[in-house]
């Protein structure tokens, strides 16, 4: 469930199966009942550990071009491949925080009030 969620901020599987394992293991460790709502404190913290992975690997390495490893998410077709590979390209205008809304917004079809709540910014912004 979480692995969309690091994959598309940090564009590297290995990335983010290692965030995903951190937060797993600190969530793991916690008390439940201090938390009201796991699922949306794992996305959370998912998109919070991944951001700060990606500002970590921009300080260290200077790269030009962000574009995410391929994987392959459904049976590929040319017109996919092509219109997928566009928007990645595209996507890497943004930073970190901008893709994680686009992502919730319209992979998820998360609400703009919901979005906030995770990213802890506002509906509007």
């Amino acid at each position: 469930m979480l692995f969309p969620y690091a994959y598309n901020v940090i564009g590297t599987v290995e990335d983010a199966e290692d965030v995903i394992q951190d937060v797993m293991i600190r969530f793991s460790k916690m008390e439940a009942e201090k938390i009201d709502d796991p699922k949306n404190y794992l996305i959370k913290s998912v998109i919070n550990q991944a951001i700060q992975l990606k500002r970590e690997k921009i300080k260290s390495i200077s790269i030009d071009v962000w574009l995410p490893e391929p994987v392959v998410t459904h049976n590929d077709h040319v017109h996919d491949e092509i219109a997928n590979y566009s928007l990645l390209s595209r996507m890497e205008f943004l930073n970190p925080k901008e893709r994680a809304v686009f992502i919730l917004k319209e992979g998820f079809d998360y609400s703009h009030e919901e979005i906030g709540e995770l990213l802890s910014s506002t509906p509007e912004n």
